[in-house]
């Protein structure tokens, strides 16, 4: 069973990706800031990683490459509220995988997760 790792700092997020991902996935950790979000990431070693940008303590990009610097085969995929048509290349550029914007439905970011699972990068067209 795939891992997953989310780090959203509002818990109703946390919640909700957690009843829907655990049907399919083991959700083995969850946080709600950037820091304990890249310790967690570094020492449960996921296959995936779904965090948002706007954290407290380090932010989403710099997460993402703290990813990328320690562990290069941990899939990413950002889930935020930030206009995808800018973020979405940033987020690329930093060494993400994907990219769903908070007002996508539930079974976009399901689609996500498992495209970018089987190593496909998934971005919203016209984000480049």
């Amino acid at each position: 069973m795939k891992r997953i790792v989310v780090i959203d700092d509002h818990p109703i997020v946390l919640k909700m990706l957690a009843n829907v991902l655990n049907t399919e996935y083991a959700l083995v950790g969850e946080c709600g800031d950037g820091e304990e979000g890249l310790h967690l990431v570094q020492t449960l070693q996921p296959d995936l990683v779904i965090l948002d940008l706007e954290l407290p303590k380090l932010d989403g990009l710099s997460v993402i490459r703290g990813i990328r610097a320690k562990q290069a085969t941990t899939r990413v995929i950002v889930l935020s509220a930030k206009p995808e048509q800018v973020m979405a290349n940033h987020t690329r550029i930093a060494g993400a995988n994907g990219y769903v914007s908070k007002s996508r439905g539930v079974e976009e970011l399901c689609g996500v997760v498992k495209a970018v699972l089987l190593g496909y990068d998934c971005f919203p067209a016209g984000s480049c």
